[in-house]
């Protein structure tokens, strides 16, 4: 499943492309499209979201979160002027200046039942009306399974993906989160992936 998206399959890609050609259009052509990514692995979807908005002569103003980096290393910038911090995405919240406005939230760190929610309700209120949070891993069949998280502050430790459960819980599976309206994107088949697309509402 690599691509110039990393992990992302061409089913994800295309969602998160037409979310990216929607931001463009509401901003307007060079006018730049903020990103906060929670979970940048290895950089790759970054790149490929830069990439992509190149060929719309937009820049991208991009944060990264990483906080499954191990508990002695850090991970860099993807490209330049990139910002990354280095920490659990919750702690990070505090570093973030509250004036800070995104355009894309894109949720797909650590996929346990309370980051989940937790990385929507801490951030959601810097995305603009228009903009998008974007649940990753919501494949319904892998939900529960095991995986192992690490982070500066913590060796690897177990937990269960609850991605979907966590979009039911926030009422956004069903509209009832005031202001926001979403929908299951599609997903592929025999591997973790699927968004859910959040789209915050325009007053």
């Amino acid at each position: 499943m690599s691509s110039n998206y990393g992990l992302l399959s061409k089913t994800d890609i295309n969602v998160l492309q037409n979310c990216l050609l929607d931001l463009v259009e509401m901003n307007g052509i060079g006018e730049p499209v903020k990103v906060l990514e929670i979970g940048v692995w290895d950089g790759k979807t970054a790149k490929g979201m830069r990439e992509f908005l190149r060929t719309k002569a937009t820049p991208i103003e991009y944060i990264g979160i990483e906080s499954g980096i191990g508990a002695e290393s850090t991970i860099e910038p993807p490209f330049p002027k990139a910002k990354i911090i280095n920490c659990d995405s919750i702690a990070a919240r505090s570093l973030i200046p509250s004036r800070q406005q995104l355009d894309l939230l894109i949720i797909d760190g650590c996929h346990c039942l309370t980051h989940a929610c937790m990385d929507f309700l801490c951030y959601q209120s810097l995305v603009v009306p228009g903009g998008y949070a974007l649940f990753h891993d919501i494949n319904p069949a892998f939900q529960g399974v095991v995986q192992h998280h690490a982070s500066k502050d913590h060796r690897a430790m177990p937990m269960r993906v609850a991605v979907l459960q966590a979009v039911q819980l926030l009422g956004l599976l069903d509209q009832r989160f005031a202001g926001w309206t979403g929908k299951m994107s599609e997903w592929e088949e025999g591997c973790s992936n699927g968004f859910f697309v959040a789209k915050k509402l325009k007053h």
